[in-house]
Formats: C-alpha cells, structure tokens, sequence
C-alpha cells in the first residue's frame, strides 16, 4: 500500500482552529481567511478526486470492457490522484491551523490592551463563539479524515487483487465488495460537501471583506461522516 504522510496518521483530537469574524481587521486575519479558503479549495479538489475513484471503480467492474487492463490502470491513476489530494488537503489544514493561531494570538494581546470592561467583554464573548464554531469546523475535518484512511486501505486492496487476478473470475470475486466501497465513498463525499460549506462560510465570517447571506455556522448532531470502515464493510 502506497504510504501517506505520516501527519494524516497522527490523531490530532480536537484541534483548536481558532478565527475571528467580528474585531477589527488586521493584516492577520485576512492571512488566516486566505488559508482557510485555500484547505476549503483542496477540501473540494479532493472531493472531486474521490468521485473520479468512485467513477474509474465503478467503470472497472461494472462496465465489464472485454480488456481488463485499461479500466485498471484509469482506476490506479484516479486512486494515485486520490492518494495526492489527501495528503495536499493535511498540509492546507496545518498552514491553516498555523495563520489561525498566530490571529487568536493576536486577538489575545488585542484583550488585554482594552481599557473598558463592557468592550473587553463583548470581545472575550465573540473570541469565544469564533472558538467554538472552529473547533467544531476541525473536529468535522479530522473525523472525514480519519474515515478517509480505512477507505483508502480498501481501495488499495481491491487494487491488489485485481493487480494479482485482472481475469474475469477475478473481476467478479471483487464485484460486491466494490459495490460496498463505493457505498461508503459516497456516504463520505457526502459529509465531505457539508465541510466545504463550513469551510467556505469560516473563511468569509473572518475576513475584512463582508460576503452578503454568510450565516453563522449551527452544528448539528448528523454532521458526522458516516462511511464505515473497511473492516466494517466487508462484512
């Protein structure tokens, strides 16, 4: 199996990504918004790399081609592109984390420079609600990301079996447990699109350019990706 960055193996628990909507703007903020819509830009290139793997796969066992070999090497190259786009996807969310807390950083010292209590709270209030929306924004990006990684691992084994028997017997063996792989891509691309949303949504909130009809984000206990893992779907 191809090897991923070895930062997409590491659980990073619930990472405070922290960022600001409503203080004054400052060279900061607009440095940390262009970082979340750059993790926001690979978050949809990879959901765009995903559906291709969903569609290269889908191609390979259902179209049943007469040459087995050209569907297995469009299915190795949509899953290579994959594999590029996760771990490109880590790194934009790292730089992200980065600019994001170098702003809280900011925003603190910002805190203890205000003389008057009433505008010093309401600031600590927003700090606060900017705190909860984005920890919630991260923990979503790393549970799609840790669902991401069992679902390569089937991907990849489904590749190795063909590699070893690209026949039409072998094709058939692997044809239902595809089908369940596809099932889970799917389910995760789904919970992939409500990430782009919140992503796109966090970068506009922080940035001194106000985007008409950005709403608050609302958490909702659904959010979570559903796409099980391999072992789970093969049973």
């Amino acid at each position: 199996m191809r090897m991923l960055n070895s930062a997409l193996l590491i659980t990073t628990g619930c990472a405070c990504v922290l960022i600001s909507a409503g203080c004054a703007s400052s060279p900061k903020n607009d440095k940390a918004a262009a970082s979340v819509r750059r993790a926001s830009t690979d978050l949809h290139l990879q959901s765009r790399a995903l559906n291709h793997t969903i569609h290269a796969l889908t191609n390979l066992v259902d179209s049943s081609p007469r040459d087995l070999k050209q569907p297995l090497e469009q299915y190795e190259y949509a899953l290579e592109n994959l594999y590029d786009s996760v771990e490109r996807t880590e790194n934009s969310v790292q730089r992200m984390r980065r600019h994001t807390t170098a702003y809280l950083d900011f925003w603190n010292q910002q805190l203890t420079n205000i003389n008057y209590e009433v505008v010093r709270s309401r600031s600590a209030e927003r700090e606060e609600a900017v705190r909860s929306e984005l920890e919630f924004v991260m923990e979503r990006y790393v549970e799609t990301r840790e669902a991401m990684l069992p679902l390569l691992a089937y991907f990849e084994d489904i590749r190795k079996a063909l590699r070893t028997d690209l026949t039409a017997g072998g094709l058939a063996s692997v044809r239902p447990i595809a089908a369940n792989a596809v099932s889970n891509a799917r389910k995760l691309d789904t919970a992939l699109a409500r990430m782009i949303r919140d992503f796109t949504g966090s970068a506009a909130r922080m940035s001194s350019v106000i985007v008409p009809g950005v709403e608050p984000l609302t958490p909702t206990s659904d959010d979570a990706p559903t796409a099980q893992p391999a072992e789970a779907a093969l049973r």
